[in-house]
C-alpha cells in the first residue's frame, strides 16, 4: 500500500549500565521481548486488538534497544507500562525508560517476525525521535512531520514529567489502579499498608493521567489514518556511534 503510515517505536533502558544486576536484567528483558512475556493487565479483547496491531514483533536491536511496528495506538500506553511493569517486578527496582516513536512509510518488506532489516521514514523519524529524547531527557517524543506533533509532544512531555517523579513502588501502585483495582487489593497485593496506598494516590493525577494517554492514542491514530504524507526530506540514518554511547 503505497501511501499506508506505521508507527514505529524505539525503546532504550536509560543508564542499564548502573543497574545493580545487570546480567539478570539483559537475560530477563530478551525473554520478556523474545517470548512477548508480557505480565499485562489489558483483557483479552484488549489483547486481541493490540496483538492484531503488531506489524513487526517488538525485538531487541543493539544494547539495550528494542524496536516494533504497529499500524494503531490503540492501547499503547497500557502496554508499554505493562511492559515496564513486568521488568520493574522481576528486577524490584526502578527502571527508566525511554522511547522514541516515528510515523510514515516503510519503503521495505515489513519483517513481521522481528523488527530489524527494514527501512524508510517511519524508522528515521523514530530514531530523530530518540535522539531528540536523549538529549532533551525525554521520556517521550515523537516525529510524523505533521502539524500535530508540537501538541502531541507537548502531552507527551508532561506525561513523562509525571511518571518520573514516581518510585518503584509508587509505579506499581498507580499502574495497577489505572487497571482498575481496589486500594485494599493493591495493598494486599503489594504487601503494603492501605493508607500507603491512599497516600501514593492522592499525589498523582490518575485520571489526568489516562485521559492525557487516550487524546495522545487518538491524535497518533488520526496520523496514521490520513491519507496523505507531507513532503519527506530524505535523511540518513544515523551511524552506530549513538548505539555505542554509554547509557
Amino acid at each position: 500500500m503505497k501511501n499506508k503510515k506505521y508507527l514505529v517505536i524505539i525503546g532504550d533502558i536509560i543508564k542499564s549500565r548502573e543497574l545493580k544486576n545487570r546480567k539478570k536484567f539483559q537475560a530477563v528483558f530478551h525473554e520478556y521481548l523474545n517470548a512477548n512475556k508480557i505480565d499485562t493487565n489489558l483483557t483479552l479483547s484488549e489483547m486481541m486488538v493490540f496483538n492484531n496491531n503488531i506489524i513487526s514483533r517488538f525485538t531487541v536491536t543493539i544494547g539495550d534497544e528494542f524496536q516494533g511496528v504497529i499500524k494503531s495506538a490503540d492501547h499503547l500506553f497500557k502496554f508499554i507500562l505493562d511492559f515496564e511493569y513486568s521488568l520493574k517486578n522481576e528486577m524490584k527496582e526502578n527502571i527508566n525508560f525511554r522511547y522514541g516513536m516515528g510515523i510514515g512509510k516503510i519503503t521495505t518488506k515489513i519483517n513481521e517476525d522481528a523488527a530489524i532489516g527494514m527501512d524508510g521514514p517511519a524508522f528515521y523519524h523514530a530514531r530523530e525521535s530518540l535522539e531528540k529524547a536523549k538529549r532533551e531527557k525525554l521520556k517521550y517524543c515523537l516525529k510524523s512531520s505533521m502539524p500535530k506533533d508540537e501538541v502531541i509532544n507537548t502531552m507527551l512531555q508532561w506525561l513523562g514529567h509525571e511518571n518520573r517523579r514516581w518510585g518503584f513502588q509508587k509505579f506499581q501502585i498507580i499502574n495497577l489502579k489505572k487497571n482498575g483495582w481496589t486500594q485494599k487489593q493493591i495493598a494486599e497485593n503489594l504487601s503494603v499498608s492501605q493508607p500507603a496506598v491512599s497516600k501514593a494516590l492522592k499525589t498523582a493525577p490518575v485520571q489526568l493521567t489516562i485521559q492525557t494517554e487516550k487524546i495522545i492514542e487518538k491524535h497518533i491514530n488520526s496520523i496514521l489514518n490520513e491519507e496523505q504524507e507531507t513532503t519527506y526530506s530524505m535523511v540518513a540514518e544515523p551511524s552506530n556511534k549513538y548505539n555505542s554511547k554509554s547509557r
